[in-house]
Order: C-alpha cells, then sequence, then structure tokens
C-alpha cells in the first residue's frame, strides 16, 4: 500500500510539473505572441512614419513645384514687361525716323526756296543787266545825231528817233 500511495504522489507530482510546465510554455508563447505582436505594431508605427514623412515630401515638392511655377509666371510678366518698353523704344524709334523725315523734308523746301531766291537773284540780274544794255544804247543814241550813220550799225530795235 505504501508503494501505491507512493506512486501516486509521484504521479501526482508529475501532473503538478506538467501542469506547470505546460503554463510556463503558454506563458512563453504568449510572451513571444505579446512581443511578435509588438514587433509588428512597432513596424506598422515605423511604416506609418515614413508614410507620413513621404507624404510631406510629396507636399514639399508640391509647394516647391507651385513655387518654380509662380517664379515662372513672375518671369514671363517681367520678360512681357520688357517687351512692353522694346515696343515703346522701337515706337519712339519710328516717331523719331517721322521727325527726322520732316526736319529733311523742311531743310529739303528750304533749299528749294533758297534755289528759287537765287534763280530769282539771277533773272532780277538778267532784268538789270538787260536795262543797262538799253541804258547803254539810250546813252548812245542820244550821241548819235541823225547826221551820222553809224547808229544803224548798232543792235537797236525799234524805230530810231
Amino acid at each position: 500500500m505504501e508503494f501505491y500511495g507512493l506512486n501516486n504522489s509521484i504521479y501526482s507530482f508529475n501532473n503538478i510539473i506538467n501542469g506547470l510546465s505546460n503554463d510556463i510554455v503558454k506563458a512563453i508563447h504568449a510572451t513571444f505572441k505579446a512581443i511578435n505582436n509588438g514587433m509588428n505594431g512597432l513596424k506598422n508605427s515605423i511604416n506609418g512614419i515614413f508614410n507620413v514623412i513621404f507624404r510631406l515630401n510629396t507636399a514639399i515638392n508640391g509647394v516647391n513645384n507651385r513655387m518654380n511655377g509662380l517664379k515662372n509666371t513672375i518671369n514671363g510678366i517681367k520678360n512681357s514687361i520688357d517687351g512692353i518698353h522694346n515696343s515703346i523704344y522701337g515706337i519712339n524709334n519710328v516717331i523719331d525716323g517721322i521727325n527726322n523725315a520732316i526736319y529733311g523734308k523742311n531743310n529739303a523746301i528750304c533749299g528749294i526756296n533758297t534755289s528759287i531766291c537765287c534763280i530769282n537773284n539771277a533773272i532780277y540780274g538778267i532784268n538789270n543787266a538787260i536795262n543797262g544794255i538799253y541804258g547803254i544804247r539810250n546813252a548812245i543814241k542820244s550821241q548819235i545825231s541823225f547826221k551820222n550813220p553809224p547808229y544803224m550799225f548798232l543792235p537797236i530795235h525799234g524805230k530810231n528817233t
């Protein structure tokens, strides 16, 4: 009987150890499962942080692209203003050319008027010369009498009076 009781005690002790072993194994499994779940959560958190950084980077790139677009727009406006200034300079050059042409035309008219004045002066001089010739003729005529026929050889037109 004593052996039977000892065997039962040993059996009970084995059951206790087996139970403890199962509990320890389960606790270890649960611990590793919890660690695994924690690692998965940490991995997901890190991935989430990377996603936020990626989205932030994308947003920064978008802002940079918008800033570059704004800069290009400002440069385009500046180039348009420069084009307007160049157009104004061109118009001013055309106006200067027109003014120079008008000034040249006025100078040409002045030159023509001066030429006409010179021609008039020449005609006036010719008339004065003709009048001088008539004066010489009249002077000669007044000195020649009818008794002296050589006056007939002078180039005097009209009647001999």
